[in-house]
């Protein structure tokens, strides 16, 4: 399918040239099946030049080309470049909206993509927000049982997981499951995605024994291929899981292979990657790998800065991993302090109840006994 495309690419460019409508309406068209593969780079690609194109052909304004940018931003997305992905689309959105109906495609398309983003930068309560309304928008129009309907449910599951609404996200997660395999078959992309989902809920709740055999089956029987991105995603969770069930040097060894696959296909600051490299921080600190906990956990915090920001969900879970290697380093007075800092941000961001918010304050009300029991120990 992919080397037709390519060849009807290269003809219509040597026929027509390459600002051509139909040359410009293929190359957008490859380009989303480059990122369905796996095949970012390329698909960055060949959207760049079609948005470059369209603008000039038909406008700014044109609703293709808002079309176009959502689409470039959704692979800006997949890159990790999230703050170029949610300029993006956001301004595809703003400028459908003007155009379109609100339950036209190419909007909805467009407005789920950008919950996706905005979850990814941690930005839970506005992502479950746009995810709600989606929701709703969609199963008006196209009906409960539609592809699209379904994939929307299982990211609201993933935002209410993220959210700490586990009873909310299992709910929902075990209902899409059923209805994807009733109406997509078992092996279906979006049933494994749902699949995966609903493991993470799992392995959040201590059911890790259901969870991992989800997950299992999930990347058993993907067609995916094992160097794209959604089925190192779900090796991941694999890794996470076996590690809620002690199995520590399994899932230590699975995901040592599985950071290097990510960072050689997807870069080192892709947030998958990240990701890995915050997963292996963690298995290596509870194998008792101190020393290569304490370097890796820096680069983790380091990166997840760089890319996700300071207040990002996933920066502070670093610096609390980071905090926990340090008080078993002994380096007591680290770790109270990047604790304390983590939850004045986290009480912020995630909320005083969020499951992460009290773990924080437990860790803080230990660190902070160890602190005066150690004072005393100098005294006498």
């Amino acid at each position: 399918m992919v080397e037709l495309d390519e060849k009807n690419l290269r003809l219509s460019t040597q026929t027509f040239g390459e600002g051509h409508p139909d040359t410009v309406a293929m190359m957008n068209n490859l380009g989303l099946t480059y990122w369905e593969l796996g095949r970012v780079k390329e698909a960055a690609t060949l959207l760049e030049k079609a948005v470059t194109w369209y603008k000039k052909i038909l406008g700014e304004g044109h609703p293709t080309v808002w079309m176009g940018t959502n689409n470039l931003g959704l692979v800006y997305w997949t890159q990790g470049r999230l703050a170029d992905a949610a300029m993006l689309q956001e301004a595809g959105v703003a400028g459908q909206r003007k155009t379109l109906a609100e339950d036209h495609f190419n909007l909805l398309w467009g407005t789920t993509n950008l919950a996706v983003t905005y979850r990814d930068q941690g930005l839970l309560e506005a992502a479950a927000k746009l995810e709600e309304q989606n929701l709703k928008v969609k199963g008006r129009a196209l009906g409960d049982d539609h592809p699209d309907v379904l994939r929307s449910i299982t990211q609201l599951a993933t935002t209410y997981r993220k959210q700490g609404r586990l009873d909310e996200a299992t709910e929902l997660g075990e209902a899409n499951l059923r209805n994807c395999t009733r109406v997509l078959g078992e092996r279906h992309r979006e049933t494994l995605s749902s699949a995966s989902n609903l493991a993470m809920t799992y392995n959040k709740q201590g059911r890790s024994d259901e969870a991992a055999k989800l997950q299992e089956n999930a990347i058993e029987v993907t067609a995916l291929g094992e160097k794209h991105y959604q089925t190192m995603t779900w090796v991941t969770n694999l890794s996470v899981i076996y590690r809620g069930q002690g199995r520590l040097q399994e899932a230590l060894r699975l995901e040592e292979v599985n950071q290097a696959k990510k960072c050689k296909l997807l870069g080192e600051m892709h947030p998958e990657s990240l990701r890995s490299t915050a997963v292996l921080t963690l298995l290596y600190h509870e194998t008792r790998r101190l020393r290569r906990a304490t370097k890796l956990g820096k680069t983790a915090l380091e990166e997840r800065t760089k890319v996700l920001g300071d207040d990002h969900p996933d920066t502070l879970r670093s610096a609390t991993r980071l905090a926990m290697i340090y008080r078993d380093r002994r380096s007591v007075g680290k770790a109270r302090a990047m604790e304390e800092s983590s939850l004045i941000k986290k009480r912020k961001i995630l909320g005083d109840r969020h499951p992460e918010t009290v773990e924080t304050e437990r860790n803080l009300v230990l660190l902070r006994r160890r602190a005066r029991f150690n004072f005393l120990l100098w005294l006498l």
